[in-house]
Protein backbone atom coordinates (compact mmCIF):
# COMPACT_ATOMS: atom_id res chain seq x y z
CA UNK A 1 0.00 0.00 0.00
CA UNK A 2 1.26 3.07 -0.88
CA UNK A 3 1.15 5.78 1.76
CA UNK A 4 1.56 9.83 2.44
CA UNK A 5 3.26 11.48 4.99
CA UNK A 6 0.61 13.30 7.61
CA UNK A 7 -2.21 10.61 6.87
CA UNK A 8 -2.99 7.44 8.78
CA UNK A 9 -3.78 4.08 7.07
CA UNK A 10 -7.32 4.14 8.20
CA UNK A 11 -7.40 7.53 6.24
CA UNK A 12 -6.42 6.32 3.11
CA UNK A 13 -9.36 3.82 3.08
CA UNK A 14 -11.41 6.76 2.45
CA UNK A 15 -9.36 8.81 0.61
CA UNK A 16 -6.99 6.03 -1.36
CA UNK A 17 -3.94 8.47 -1.38
CA UNK A 18 -2.29 6.84 -4.48
CA UNK A 19 0.01 9.62 -4.95
CA UNK A 20 0.90 12.56 -2.62
CA UNK A 21 0.13 15.25 -5.75
CA UNK A 22 -3.48 13.80 -5.74
CA UNK A 23 -3.52 14.08 -2.03
CA UNK A 24 -2.98 17.52 -2.69
CA UNK A 25 -5.19 18.07 -5.11
CA UNK A 26 -8.28 16.21 -3.41
CA UNK A 27 -7.62 19.23 -0.53
CA UNK A 28 -9.72 17.13 2.30
CA UNK A 29 -8.55 17.84 5.54
CA UNK A 30 -7.74 14.56 7.19
CA UNK A 31 -10.67 15.24 9.79
CA UNK A 32 -13.37 14.72 7.12
CA UNK A 33 -11.01 11.62 5.55
CA UNK A 34 -11.28 10.12 8.87
CA UNK A 35 -14.96 10.35 9.67
CA UNK A 36 -15.58 9.31 5.77
CA UNK A 37 -13.16 6.48 6.57
CA UNK A 38 -14.97 5.00 9.44
CA UNK A 39 -18.04 5.27 7.47
CA UNK A 40 -16.67 2.86 5.01
CA UNK A 41 -14.51 0.81 7.40
CA UNK A 42 -16.61 -2.58 6.62
CA UNK A 43 -15.04 -2.16 3.48
CA UNK A 44 -11.78 -2.86 4.74
CA UNK A 45 -9.69 -1.92 7.44
CA UNK A 46 -6.71 -1.39 5.40
CA UNK A 47 -6.90 -1.89 1.39
CA UNK A 48 -3.94 -2.60 -0.88
CA UNK A 49 -4.30 -1.82 -4.04
CA UNK A 50 -2.49 -4.68 -5.51
CA UNK A 51 -6.02 -6.04 -6.99
CA UNK A 52 -5.67 -3.16 -9.36
CA UNK A 53 -2.76 -3.44 -11.39
CA UNK A 54 -4.59 -6.07 -13.53
CA UNK A 55 -8.03 -4.07 -14.23
CA UNK A 56 -8.21 -2.99 -18.12
CA UNK A 57 -8.27 0.95 -17.91
CA UNK A 58 -9.91 1.21 -20.90
CA UNK A 59 -12.74 -1.28 -20.62
CA UNK A 60 -15.78 -1.46 -18.47
CA UNK A 61 -15.87 -0.94 -14.74
CA UNK A 62 -16.38 -4.60 -12.77
CA UNK A 63 -19.33 -4.71 -10.78
CA UNK A 64 -17.01 -5.05 -7.38
CA UNK A 65 -14.98 -2.25 -8.13
CA UNK A 66 -18.29 -0.22 -9.18
CA UNK A 67 -19.97 -1.11 -5.40
CA UNK A 68 -16.50 0.11 -3.59
CA UNK A 69 -16.86 3.54 -5.39
CA UNK A 70 -20.60 3.92 -4.83
CA UNK A 71 -19.86 2.98 -0.91
CA UNK A 72 -16.51 5.22 -0.68
CA UNK A 73 -18.35 8.04 -2.97
CA UNK A 74 -21.31 8.31 -0.78
CA UNK A 75 -19.06 8.49 2.31
CA UNK A 76 -17.26 11.30 0.84
CA UNK A 77 -19.74 13.00 -0.48
CA UNK A 78 -21.30 13.01 2.96
CA UNK A 79 -18.66 14.06 5.19
CA UNK A 80 -18.07 16.95 2.52
CA UNK A 81 -21.70 18.18 2.65
CA UNK A 82 -22.01 18.00 6.74
CA UNK A 83 -19.02 19.92 6.93
CA UNK A 84 -19.16 22.55 3.61
CA UNK A 85 -22.84 22.13 2.75
CA UNK A 86 -23.82 21.26 -0.98
CA UNK A 87 -22.55 24.43 -2.81
CA UNK A 88 -19.03 23.40 -1.28
CA UNK A 89 -19.07 19.63 -2.55
CA UNK A 90 -20.10 21.23 -6.30
CA UNK A 91 -17.64 23.36 -6.00
CA UNK A 92 -15.37 21.15 -5.70
CA UNK A 93 -16.71 18.97 -7.82
CA UNK A 94 -16.24 21.51 -10.49
CA UNK A 95 -12.66 21.63 -9.97
CA UNK A 96 -11.18 19.59 -12.96
CA UNK A 97 -8.49 18.12 -10.76
CA UNK A 98 -10.17 17.57 -7.87
CA UNK A 99 -12.82 15.77 -10.03
CA UNK A 100 -9.80 13.88 -11.48
CA UNK A 101 -8.24 12.93 -7.65
CA UNK A 102 -11.78 12.07 -6.72
CA UNK A 103 -12.01 9.52 -9.16
CA UNK A 104 -8.25 8.19 -7.92
CA UNK A 105 -9.89 8.24 -4.45
CA UNK A 106 -12.85 5.90 -5.50
CA UNK A 107 -10.89 3.49 -7.14
CA UNK A 108 -10.56 4.94 -11.07
CA UNK A 109 -6.71 4.86 -11.90
CA UNK A 110 -6.03 8.45 -12.54
CA UNK A 111 -5.67 8.43 -16.19
CA UNK A 112 -7.98 5.65 -16.99
CA UNK A 113 -10.43 6.30 -19.81
CA UNK A 114 -14.47 7.04 -18.84
CA UNK A 115 -13.49 8.19 -14.89
CA UNK A 116 -16.06 11.47 -15.53
CA UNK A 117 -18.72 8.20 -16.76
CA UNK A 118 -17.75 5.78 -13.99
CA UNK A 119 -17.71 8.33 -11.03
CA UNK A 120 -20.84 9.76 -11.65
CA UNK A 121 -22.28 6.88 -12.25
CA UNK A 122 -21.23 5.54 -8.77
CA UNK A 123 -22.40 8.78 -7.22
CA UNK A 124 -25.64 8.64 -8.79
CA UNK A 125 -25.91 5.17 -7.95
CA UNK A 126 -25.36 5.98 -4.15
CA UNK A 127 -27.18 9.38 -4.04
CA UNK A 128 -30.26 9.30 -5.46
CA UNK A 129 -31.52 6.36 -3.04
CA UNK A 130 -31.02 9.33 -0.50
CA UNK A 131 -33.94 11.51 -2.32
CA UNK A 132 -37.53 11.54 -1.53
CA UNK A 133 -40.31 13.45 -3.55
CA UNK A 134 -41.24 16.38 -2.42
CA UNK A 135 -44.08 15.63 -3.86
CA UNK A 136 -46.04 12.35 -3.66
CA UNK A 137 -47.75 11.20 -6.55
CA UNK A 138 -47.90 8.12 -8.72
CA UNK A 139 -45.13 6.64 -9.04
CA UNK A 140 -43.77 6.38 -5.34
CA UNK A 141 -43.82 2.97 -4.04
CA UNK A 142 -45.31 1.55 -7.49
CA UNK A 143 -47.06 -1.64 -7.86
CA UNK A 144 -45.00 -2.19 -10.76
CA UNK A 145 -41.86 0.23 -10.86
CA UNK A 146 -39.94 1.07 -13.61
CA UNK A 147 -35.70 0.56 -13.95
CA UNK A 148 -35.26 3.88 -12.19
CA UNK A 149 -36.76 4.16 -8.85
CA UNK A 150 -35.56 7.94 -8.63
CA UNK A 151 -37.34 8.47 -11.65
CA UNK A 152 -40.56 6.51 -10.66
CA UNK A 153 -40.17 9.01 -7.33
CA UNK A 154 -39.69 12.39 -9.39
CA UNK A 155 -41.23 12.23 -12.49
CA UNK A 156 -44.28 10.62 -12.25
CA UNK A 157 -45.88 13.31 -10.95
CA UNK A 158 -49.64 13.01 -12.94
CA UNK A 159 -50.63 14.82 -16.03
CA UNK A 160 -48.37 17.05 -17.64
CA UNK A 161 -50.98 17.40 -20.55
CA UNK A 162 -50.62 21.15 -21.01
CA UNK A 163 -54.41 21.30 -22.32
CA UNK A 164 -55.74 21.20 -18.86
CA UNK A 165 -53.29 24.47 -17.75
CA UNK A 166 -54.67 26.27 -20.53
CA UNK A 167 -58.21 24.78 -20.22
CA UNK A 168 -58.55 26.56 -17.14
CA UNK A 169 -59.88 30.34 -17.65
CA UNK A 170 -62.85 28.21 -19.50
CA UNK A 171 -62.91 26.10 -16.82
CA UNK A 172 -63.31 28.69 -14.18
CA UNK A 173 -66.14 30.30 -16.36
CA UNK A 174 -68.03 27.35 -16.43
CA UNK A 175 -67.79 26.68 -12.87
CA UNK A 176 -69.23 30.28 -12.03
CA UNK A 177 -72.08 29.95 -14.45
CA UNK A 178 -73.56 26.45 -13.27
CA UNK A 179 -72.81 27.71 -9.53
CA UNK A 180 -70.57 25.34 -8.60
CA UNK A 181 -70.03 25.90 -5.08
CA UNK A 182 -73.94 24.28 -4.61
CA UNK A 183 -72.64 21.04 -7.41
CA UNK A 184 -69.63 20.60 -4.85
CA UNK A 185 -71.38 20.67 -1.88
CA UNK A 186 -74.03 18.11 -3.09
CA UNK A 187 -70.78 16.11 -4.25
CA UNK A 188 -69.30 15.94 -0.97
CA UNK A 189 -73.09 15.14 0.37
CA UNK A 190 -73.03 11.95 -1.54
CA UNK A 191 -70.03 10.94 -0.75
CA UNK A 192 -69.89 11.05 2.81
CA UNK A 193 -73.75 9.53 2.71
CA UNK A 194 -72.57 6.38 1.60
CA UNK A 195 -69.32 6.01 3.19
CA UNK A 196 -71.16 4.19 6.25
CA UNK A 197 -72.92 1.71 4.13
CA UNK A 198 -69.79 0.73 2.19
CA UNK A 199 -67.98 0.21 4.99
CA UNK A 200 -71.16 -2.19 6.60
CA UNK A 201 -71.03 -4.32 3.07
CA UNK A 202 -67.53 -4.63 3.00
CA UNK A 203 -66.83 -5.23 6.83
CA UNK A 204 -64.67 -2.32 7.13
CA UNK A 205 -63.25 -0.12 9.45
CA UNK A 206 -63.73 3.38 8.85
CA UNK A 207 -59.84 4.95 7.91
CA UNK A 208 -61.61 8.34 8.87
CA UNK A 209 -64.79 10.47 10.33
CA UNK A 210 -66.57 10.95 7.17
CA UNK A 211 -66.92 14.87 6.97
CA UNK A 212 -65.81 18.29 5.78
CA UNK A 213 -62.56 17.67 7.67
CA UNK A 214 -61.64 14.41 6.08
CA UNK A 215 -63.47 13.46 2.97
CA UNK A 216 -64.30 16.10 0.27
CA UNK A 217 -65.47 13.80 -3.37
CA UNK A 218 -63.34 10.49 -2.83
CA UNK A 219 -63.68 8.04 -0.21
CA UNK A 220 -61.12 5.19 0.45
CA UNK A 221 -62.46 2.22 2.18
CA UNK A 222 -60.54 -1.06 3.33
CA UNK A 223 -61.42 -4.16 1.54
CA UNK A 224 -60.38 -7.67 2.14
CA UNK A 225 -59.68 -9.32 -1.01
CA UNK A 226 -57.13 -11.61 -2.86
CA UNK A 227 -57.46 -11.15 -5.74
CA UNK A 228 -57.67 -7.06 -6.15
CA UNK A 229 -56.81 -6.84 -10.10
CA UNK A 230 -59.48 -9.49 -10.92
CA UNK A 231 -62.05 -7.65 -8.54
CA UNK A 232 -61.16 -4.54 -10.22
CA UNK A 233 -61.46 -6.22 -14.10
CA UNK A 234 -64.74 -7.70 -13.36
CA UNK A 235 -66.54 -4.40 -12.37
CA UNK A 236 -65.04 -2.70 -15.56
CA UNK A 237 -65.68 -5.67 -17.83
CA UNK A 238 -69.25 -6.87 -16.26
CA UNK A 239 -70.92 -4.00 -15.02
CA UNK A 240 -69.28 -0.95 -17.01
CA UNK A 241 -67.69 0.40 -13.48
CA UNK A 242 -64.59 2.12 -12.69
CA UNK A 243 -62.90 2.35 -9.43
CA UNK A 244 -59.43 1.81 -7.79
CA UNK A 245 -58.87 -0.72 -6.02
CA UNK A 246 -55.06 0.35 -4.38
CA UNK A 247 -52.57 -1.59 -2.46
CA UNK A 248 -51.22 0.30 0.31
CA UNK A 249 -48.72 -1.89 2.47
CA UNK A 250 -50.05 -5.28 2.93
CA UNK A 251 -54.18 -3.58 2.79
CA UNK A 252 -56.35 -2.57 0.13
CA UNK A 253 -58.48 0.39 -0.50
CA UNK A 254 -61.24 0.62 -3.12
CA UNK A 255 -61.57 4.00 -3.63
CA UNK A 256 -64.94 5.52 -5.20
CA UNK A 257 -65.28 9.54 -6.14
CA UNK A 258 -68.07 11.79 -6.90
CA UNK A 259 -67.94 14.42 -9.80
CA UNK A 260 -70.27 17.02 -10.63
CA UNK A 261 -71.73 14.45 -13.83
CA UNK A 262 -72.54 11.69 -10.73
CA UNK A 263 -75.13 10.73 -8.82
CA UNK A 264 -76.46 8.43 -5.93
CA UNK A 265 -77.62 5.52 -8.49
CA UNK A 266 -73.73 5.29 -9.58
CA UNK A 267 -73.12 4.43 -5.64
CA UNK A 268 -76.14 2.35 -6.20
CA UNK A 269 -74.49 0.23 -8.75
CA UNK A 270 -71.26 0.11 -7.36
CA UNK A 271 -73.03 -1.30 -4.31
CA UNK A 272 -75.19 -4.11 -5.76
CA UNK A 273 -71.82 -5.18 -8.05
CA UNK A 274 -69.61 -5.39 -5.16
CA UNK A 275 -72.67 -7.78 -3.12
CA UNK A 276 -72.84 -9.97 -5.95
CA UNK A 277 -69.05 -10.89 -6.58
CA UNK A 278 -68.59 -10.71 -2.53
CA UNK A 279 -65.23 -8.78 -3.61
CA UNK A 280 -63.52 -11.92 -4.23
CA UNK A 281 -62.53 -12.76 -0.73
Amino acid sequence: MMTCAGFTDKALVAIGAFHKTLVAHFQIDLGVAQRAAAAVAGDAAVVGFDGFRDLDRHGKVPVWLAERMARIGLAITTAIVQEEGPDGFLRRLSNPFWFQSLGAVMGMDWHSSGITTSVMGALKKALQPLFDPLLISWGYESANPSHSRFLDYHQLQGTRDYTAFLSIPEAIGFMQQHNWDAVNKKCRAITQSNAERFCRLLNAEPICPATDDFIAQMCSIPIKTRAPQKLHDVLYEKYNIQVPIMPHGEKFYLRYSIQGYNSNEDLDKLYNALKETGGYE
